[in-house]
């Protein structure tokens, strides 16, 4: 269909399709397609259009698509959110009405060779390095949360309604972050992608698909703090009774395990047909 409704000379990578039926792409050259040294090179150049998903059709003009990516539907509000350098933002389908909705960045880099960028570089000439930021952000289909893709790993965040700045995380550490977040990776992970009731995450790393619910997770987190607080509720309780008990002893909280991610190991198998002719 999206073949049909472009020219042949344009090109649409990354098409989404929403349940109105409309397709939106970004539309360029293909000579500036190719010309382009990735992705984001190319849509400095394009335009952001939308394209009838019941047939061949023109295209319809959204907006200048330079500093735009990961185009995709939430909320069932009508409304396009895009990433620029600023973050999560959303327009209408003609292209106004931006709002800023989210800004997330995690840790700081450093260079690895001793020189203005290094960690311990402390001459009155080093910049100061800021923290990384998010390079994909997507607001779950239903429900507050959005996720980030932070250099390799993935975090999910609660989004906030501040206004029309929007909010600004930092999940260096998630679990002290502003807004409750919490990272979801353990050894990195790619390709980030929301389940349609906003409460399940994919993502791949290598061979393996990851898939994290995050309402069990709360359900086994809580479920864990709640039996080891009354584990320690018993043991005082125990303690009061018990004179050899030293004064002075110190209690000994139990570590919560944290939620893993289910894994399924994906093998590709090839198949080759041979055909064997017999001539008689």
């Amino acid at each position: 269909m999206i073949r049909q409704g472009l020219k042949r000379t344009a090109t649409n990578p990354k098409p989404v399709w929403s349940v109105d039926n409309r397709i939106i792409v970004f539309k360029g050259s293909a000579q500036q397609f190719m010309d382009a040294d990735g992705p984001r090179a190319f849509q400095q150049k394009s335009n952001l259009v939308w394209l009838s998903g019941n047939g061949p059709g023109k295209s319809n003009l959204i907006t200048k698509a330079a500093g735009l990516s990961n185009p995709h539907f939430a909320q069932n509000d009508n409304r396009i959110y895009l990433n620029t350098t600023e973050g999560l933002i959303s327009i209408k389908w003609d292209g106004t009405d931006q709002k800023q909705h989210l800004q997330v960045d995690g840790i700081t880099v450093y260079g690895s060779s001793y020189n203005e960028n290094h960690l311990l570089a402390d001459t009155p000439s080093a910049p100061k390095k800021k923290p990384s930021k998010a390079s994909i952000l997507l607001r779950a289909p239903k429900g507050s949360y959005a996720l980030a893709q932070i250099n390799n790993d993935i975090y999910v965040v609660t989004l906030p309604y501040l206004g029309n700045k929007g909010a600004k995380i930092n999940v260096k550490d998630a679990s002290k972050a502003a807004f409750p977040s919490r990272k979801l990776t353990k050894f990195g992970g790619q390709f980030p992608s929301w389940d349609p009731s906003g409460e399940v995450v994919y993502w791949t790393l290598g061979k393996t698909l990851f898939r994290y619910d995050i309402a069990k997770a709360e359900l086994e987190e809580k479920a864990q703090k709640e039996e080891a607080e009354a584990k320690k509720k018993a043991k005082e309780e125990k303690e009061e009774t018990e004179e050899e008990v030293a004064a002075t002893e110190e209690d000994e909280e139990e570590d919560i395990e944290e939620y893993q991610a289910k894994e399924l190991d994906v093998i590709v198998v090839r198949y080759v047909l041979i055909s064997c002719f017999i001539v008689a």
